[in-house]
């Protein structure tokens, strides 16, 4: 039978004290065949923690339960990217309010509206397009961009 020497090595350290230095003693570092008993409290951790899971890790569901969530929810989000851009933008539509019809158009975010000819009426004089039916609030051609659907109404004026 082989009998293993224990070596412990104890060192003595003085700190400073108003009286004088008191001795202090380091604690001995155990070992258990070859590991340090620190390893061995770390291993012995590990083992009683469950695995991480990342980003589920706080929540009480199953990994199998959340990756079906999130495939349903890219997924989702692909349909709603497909019909934005099926869509085509906003709908820029045109009450010319009796006079010739201008066609709709489908602008994206921050476009002009361009017009080619502007509409006729018969006795009256085109005087713009108005965010309104009652001709109060303008709309600039060359400076307002579309940020949403619309309609625009055409303002006349009595021809003279």
């Amino acid at each position: 039978m082989i009998k293993y020497k224990k070596e412990v090595k104890v060192e003595r350290n003085f700190q400073p004290y108003v009286f004088g230095p008191i001795p202090t003693w380091e604690e001995p570092k155990r070992e258990r065949h070859g590991l340090k008993m620190e390893e061995l409290k770390q291993e012995k951790q590990e083992q009683n923690t469950p695995p991480m899971r990342g980003l589920y890790s706080k929540v009480k569901i199953s990994v199998k339960t959340l990756n079906i969530i999130i495939v349903v929810l890219v997924a989702l989000l692909i349909a709603c990217m497909a019909f934005a851009v099926a869509n085509g933008g906003f709908r820029v539509t045109f009450d010319t309010q009796g006079g010739t019809t201008v066609e709709m158009q489908k602008k994206m975010y921050g476009e002009l509206i361009e017009i080619s000819e502007p509409p006729t009426r018969e006795g009256f004089v085109f005087d713009g397009w108005y965010l309104d039916p009652g001709a109060t609030i303008p709309w600039n051609l060359e400076e307002d961009v579309v940020t949403e659907s619309m309609t625009l109404y055409a303002g006349w004026k009595e021809n003279l």
